[in-house]
């Protein structure tokens, strides 16, 4: 099933639970915020965990392929190319938090602490890095480096 059918039908089905469970009593506040919150300290623990699990495993494999942009060539390791993975999907989820809770703490919105949960627990589970090093999937087809899709900066994944 395609990415985008499954998240909208998440997103309508978060939006219809939240509805009937009526999210914006002031009684659920603290049942979402802690739901939010447990969603993302395993989100964020599962990341720490590929973290370590691509430390130990310090596949020194060469990739070589060629940036789709510029059409540089990028010689890098396994290793270097999955820790630059990580640390762009860390930031970026750290980034999605942050707005999700400004919005929460500015305006009082309570759905989208459940949506959040729901899309960025979904997000992450499509994750390349999540599928082999969570999920144990082999590296292969889909799942092969360099993954599809992704922009790179060179400088960061270039052979040390």
């Amino acid at each position: 099933m395609d990415l985008p059918i499954i998240e909208g039908s998440l997103v309508a089905l978060a939006v219809l639970v939240g509805k009937a469970v009526r999210v914006d009593r002031p009684e659920n506040t603290f049942v979402l915020r802690v739901v939010w919150a447990i969603t993302q300290l395993l989100i964020f623990a599962s990341l720490y965990i590929i973290r370590q699990r691509i430390a130990k495993a310090d596949d020194k494999t060469v990739l070589e392929y060629q940036d789709k942009e510029t059409r540089d060539k990028i010689r890098t390791t396994h290793h270097t190319y999955d820790n630059y993975k990580l640390e762009k999907l860390a930031k970026d989820q750290a980034i999605i938090v942050a707005i999700t809770a400004f919005i929460h703490y500015q305006w009082g919105h309570l759905l989208i602490l459940l949506l959040h949960a729901v899309l960025s627990a979904s997000t992450i589970a499509q994750v390349p890095l999540f599928k082999i090093w969570i999920l144990g999937k082999k590296p292969e087809g889909d799942l092969k480096r360099p993954w599809k899709g992704d922009a790179v900066e060179k400088d960061k994944v270039k052979l040390r």
